[in-house]
């Protein structure tokens, strides 16, 4: 029996990707720079120690300035592995420099990502109180904090894993921020029971916070 939900995300899904295909480059930097700019203003981003923050795709909000910002600011900086197939086969390893992350070679995806072999004899970021903020890719997001990503369910779980061991430690939940360019910015997301809630999205015209 097919599922309802997973064509209408699917059709979504293509509808968003489509406009990002379209869009120029030049635009692409443009947004990305407003976004980085307030995401900076952010007290939740000051505060924070330790970041996950993802190497982006080409139709993505570019993380570059991101990633050497915190670095700047002297804050721990960690990006994510693909390890396997399932959706717990994410694993977060942390980076001491930009020139690092430069230095790996490309995955199927055309993104920077450190080989298998070596993600996996890294230790293991999770379960670990050193990450307090997760920057979060996604295809689509809404102003309620809801995201639509790629469907593999990489993000999902890993913030249900972290939120689950920090509660367990006394610890609040980790905050968790998509960045959207402007055509990632809809009205409505389709969602499941294990889709999790962003606490903000960042656009380049403003920052959502998910109401209390």
């Amino acid at each position: 029996m097919s599922d309802p939900v997973a064509g209408e995300k699917k059709a979504l899904r293509s509808a968003v990707q489509k406009a990002l295909k379209a869009m120029p480059e030049e635009e692409i930097l443009k947004h990305s720079e407003a976004v980085v700019s307030r995401l900076f203003t952010m007290p939740e981003v000051h505060q924070a120690k330790g970041f996950s923050i993802y190497v982006n795709m080409g139709c993505e909000v570019v993380t570059t300035a991101i990633i050497t910002g915190l670095f700047s600011r002297g804050k721990r900086v960690f990006v994510p592995c693909v390890t396997g197939k399932r959706h717990c086969d994410m694993k977060m390893v942390e980076v001491k420099d930009y020139k690092e992350i430069e230095s790996w070679p490309l995955n199927k995806w055309g993104i920077k990502e450190l080989p298998v072999k070596e993600a996996l004899a890294r230790p293991c970021m999770l379960p670990s109180s050193a990450i307090d903020v997760v920057f979060c890719p996604g295809v689509a997001f809404t102003r309620e904090g809801h995201r639509l990503g790629h469907g593999r369910g990489y993000y999902d779980s890993f913030l249900s894993r972290l939120t689950a061991h920090n509660a367990t430690n006394s610890l609040p939940p980790p905050t968790a921020i998509g960045l959207s360019l402007a055509p990632q910015l809809v009205g409505s997301i389709p969602t499941s029971d294990y889709d999790v809630l962003l606490d903000a999205v960042i656009t380049p015209t403003d920052i959502h916070l998910k109401s209390v």
